[in-house]
Parts: C-alpha cells; sequence; structure tokens
C-alpha cells in the first residue's frame, strides 16, 4: 500500500520549506522515514486523482470546494476529514488526532482485505 501526500494550489517556494520541524520529527517518532524528495510539494493532477483507490482531503470546509471545482467527478468517491492548518496547535496534537484516523482508515482496509 502506497500513500501520496498532494496539494491543490502548491508554492514551490524553497524557503518555506524547513529541513527539520517537529511535525517531522513525530514522523520519525513513529518510524516514518522522509527522504529529502519527499519533502518538496506536490500538486494534484488528474494522473494522481485518477489512479487512486482512496481519496482523503484533510480539510472538508476548504477541500470540499476545491474539489467540486477541480474534479467534480471524484467529490463524492472522495473522504473528507477535519483538520484545518491549524497553526496555533502543537504538531504533535494535530499528528496524534491524524494517527487516530489512519488507524480507523488501516483497520477499515484490514476488514476488506
Amino acid at each position: 500500500m502506497r500513500g501520496l501526500s498532494a496539494g491543490f494550489n502548491i508554492s514551490l517556494d524553497k524557503r518555506k520549506l524547513k529541513k527539520t520541524n517537529p511535525a517531522l520529527d513525530y514522523l520519525g517518532y513513529l518510524g516514518l522515514l522522509i527522504e529529502d524528495d519527499d519533502l518538496r510539494p506536490t500538486q494534484l493532477t488528474d494522473v494522481y486523482i485518477n489512479a487512486a483507490d482512496k481519496i482523503i482531503c484533510m480539510n472538508m470546509e476548504e477541500h470540499l470546494t476545491m474539489m467540486r471545482k477541480t474534479f467534480p467527478e471524484q467529490v463524492k468517491k472522495s473522504t473528507y476529514w477535519h483538520f484545518a492548518d491549524e497553526f496555533e496547535k502543537t504538531p504533535w496534537r494535530t499528528l496524534t488526532l491524524i494517527q487516530k484516523e489512519v488507524d480507523h482508515l488501516m483497520a477499515g482496509l484490514e476488514v476488506l482485505a
């Protein structure tokens, strides 16, 4: 199983990319190794979205509108979570909540297998 993180409006401003940050530290703590190439933002395209078996949009409030505009045929096929870019929360807190959603998703996929 593979996953890809992609965004709707990606800026390639490399000054915004940080080599080390608390979110990456937390992912390392979970045993997820992030390669330098994986730090580059990926623009969501028809190729990615049509190849996906499952589409998860992290922020329903923001991303449902973008999906309707950009990929209307994929709106009903997508799952929408409720994680806004909450910079006031620590990455540890936000990633812990996201991990619960991912664990729930993985449990559902194991049942189907």
